[in-house]
């Protein structure tokens, strides 16, 4: 994905205006890997997005939805650390149950 080669600088100039644009592009089109990366760059902010969990959120929701294993684990380890808020009490639970089941192949 364009966006991730503009986030890392990986055989391009790093360069965060580019690839969130890129990222944006892809997560308004319901990529997950593009909502992932959106909800990184929204997680520690950048020169296009200030940092904003909220959204961060949301993002890493949308791409745990289509059961992007990345975003399940993001999501799941900032529930535990207090990073995000769960969007409800039973939410952790669920996000395990599905990281399992993807794990195992289910």
């Amino acid at each position: 994905m364009i966006a991730s080669f503009y986030l890392s600088g990986r055989g391009v100039a790093k360069d965060m205006v580019k690839g969130s644009y890129w990222a944006t592009q892809s997560a308004d089109n319901g990529n997950p890997l593009g909502q992932y990366l959106l909800a990184m760059i929204y997680r520690v902010g950048s020169p296009v997005y200030q940092k904003d969990m909220v959204k961060s959120a949301e993002w890493l929701r949308k791409a745990a939805a289509q059961n992007y294993l990345n975003a399940i684990e993001a999501l799941i380890n900032g529930i535990d650390r207090g990073i995000y808020t769960p969007a409800d009490s039973k939410e952790l639970m669920r996000l395990n149950d599905q990281k399992v089941k993807i794990k195992l192949g289910d």
